[in-house]
């Protein structure tokens, strides 16, 4: 999967835009607020529909970090998440505040094991 210049511009702008219409900003809120519904919750799992997008980053990062010729891509794909959850929690934007220790546990977890899975049946 080889993301080219135009498309990975593309998305930024619609990004970019997220934040500068208003109309789009009401979008985007909405669309966090339908994402951390809480589907299952107890002392030790926590499922949210933002864990199929924890997924789906898991399956996306680790295809390019193998395409790239990571050397321990897994490590590195580990680094990325627990970097996104760390400034998520530390600078992270409005829909991000509050999420529970179990919760970022969770999202580290998703990420990995679909990657994993990936990998395993891609072969």
């Amino acid at each position: 999967m080889v993301v080219k210049k135009k498309t990975f511009f593309f998305f930024l702008l619609v990004l970019l835009l997220f934040f500068i219409i208003p109309e789009l900003n009401i979008l985007r809120i909405q669309i966090a607020d339908f994402l951390n519904t809480i589907i299952f919750e107890n002392s030790f799992v926590f499922i949210d529909y933002w864990t199929a997008l924890h997924w789906l980053t898991g399956i996306i990062l680790i295809q390019i970090l193998i395409q790239r010729g990571t050397k321990n891509p897994f490590f590195v794909l580990f680094l990325l998440v627990v970097g996104w959850e760390i400034f998520e929690v530390t600078i992270g934007l409005p829909y991000f505040i509050g999420e529970s220790k179990i919760n970022i546990a969770w999202d580290i977890i998703y990420a990995m094991k679909a990657a994993w899975l990936y990998v395993r049946f891609k072969r």
